[in-house]
């Protein structure tokens, strides 16, 4: 008996672990907001005066992001709307933004990691399908630069 309650307290510590994470990545499930949060994802910040560069991998295939405007990823076309995947930087440009926008479950992701310590990172993130369902995919930062 004793250690059954062991066993199931260590597997509630793991849980708890992976639960938590390392990746940080939120789950939203208000639609409003939402919808609000792709609409914020989508606007480019145009200020030329400091230009942030992200080289990533994301599942080995290579992708970059850029401060000046946002990358969609993916996207789909769901009724009433468009699902995304957006990846950008945050006005300050001192965070990189992932978000997706899951439209056939009603809910949304989002993870935000330092620009300062992201290079050589790897993150766990839902991504968008063209059929609309999301599958994880690992993302790894190569390289940030900054101009």
């Amino acid at each position: 008996m004793k250690e059954k309650f062991v066993c199931a307290a260590v597997l509630a510590l793991m849980l708890a672990a992976c639960s938590t994470g390392s990746n940080n990545v939120s789950v939203i499930r208000e639609s409003s907001r939402i919808l609000q949060i792709q609409a914020e994802m989508e606007q480019g910040v145009p200020d030329l005066s400091k230009v942030v560069v992200a080289r990533m991998k994301m599942d080995g295939q290579p992708a970059e992001v850029t401060s000046v405007t946002p990358a969609v990823m993916a996207e789909a076309r769901m009724p009433g709307g468009t699902a995304k995947t957006i990846f950008r930087f945050n006005k300050e440009r001192d965070m990189l933004v992932f978000f997706t926008h899951d439209g056939r479950n009603g809910t949304a992701y989002r993870a935000d990691l330092p620009v300062a310590s992201a290079e050589g990172k790897s993150l766990v993130f839902p991504i968008l399908n063209a059929d609309g369902t999301t599958s994880e995919k690992k993302i790894t930062i190569d390289r940030i630069i900054i101009r």
